[in-house]
């Protein structure tokens, strides 16, 4: 019986060691898609700021085409 328990007490520990190495592996890998995903998010949220921007003159100039617009028919009327 103390052989087989020596069998089992050897295979348990080479279970958890190689838990153990996956455990770490896996770790690994969670951290390096974390900064990966970290690294795409800053980017889109830098695009995305940009894109308001960019949004944000497109209407500023929307709104002053509309004014333009605007007073000339006024203008017009007023003639």
């Amino acid at each position: 019986m103390t052989r087989l328990e020596d069998r089992m007490t050897r295979f348990e520990e080479r279970v958890e060691e190689r838990f153990a190495r996956l455990e770490d592996k896996i770790s690994g890998v969670e951290e390096r898609l974390f900064w990966k995903f970290s690294a795409v998010d800053g980017r889109f949220l830098a695009f995305e700021e940009k894109m308001n921007s960019r949004f944000h003159s497109m209407m500023m100039w929307n709104v002053a085409g509309h004014g333009l617009v605007a007073g000339s028919i006024i203008a017009a009327i007023k003639l």
